[in-house]
């Protein structure tokens, strides 16, 4: 099971891991369709979405019942459609300022988190997990530092293409 500490640490390598691969970007790379169908810009609007929303459903997490669904009801790819939706008009360096900041307020979320909220048990789409997995690996950084290496995979990628083309 993943300490508070571990957690903290996954969160700030997924913000870290984020400035140096979009450091990298070519101009306008940013707005590449990648092979998943959506380009970075919207991969991060994502992310910062995401950390924005986890403090609003720890705190219901930790007041739902052990063995509570957390996630029943909802519709993902809606939330995820509106979210993403909602930063569009945004340029790329403000949708990283938002990722940013987003982490940087959810990090603190997570450092003020009792420790007994750490141990409870609910449940997300019908899967029972302790709360720390839901942080770890459901929730912040195995699915955002994945995302974060795949997008580097796929900016080495378009950089090498575009190198040899010209």
């Amino acid at each position: 099971m993943a300490t508070k500490e571990e957690i903290i640490a996954g969160l700030e390598l997924t913000v870290s891991q984020a400035k140096r691969t979009t450091s990298l970007f070519a101009e306008g790379e940013y707005d590449w369709k990648r092979a998943g169908g959506w380009t970075p810009k919207e991969m991060y609007a994502h992310l910062a979405a995401v950390a924005a929303v986890i403090p609003g459903l720890g705190q219901g997490l930790a007041a739902a019942p052990e063995g509570t669904d957390i996630a029943q009801g909802m519709d993902i790819n809606a939330m995820n459609a509106q979210a993403v939706g909602g930063m569009a008009s945004m340029n790329f360096e403000q949708i990283m300022q938002a990722f940013e900041s987003n982490y940087r307020k959810l990090i603190d979320y997570v450092r003020e988190l009792p420790d007994d909220t750490m141990d409870q048990k609910r449940r997300f789409f019908r899967s029972p997990f302790p709360c720390q997995t839901s942080w770890r690996t459901r929730l912040c950084s195995t699915g955002c530092t994945t995302s974060t290496k795949r997008i580097a995979a796929s900016s080495r990628r378009c950089s090498a293409s575009a190198s040899a083309e010209r």
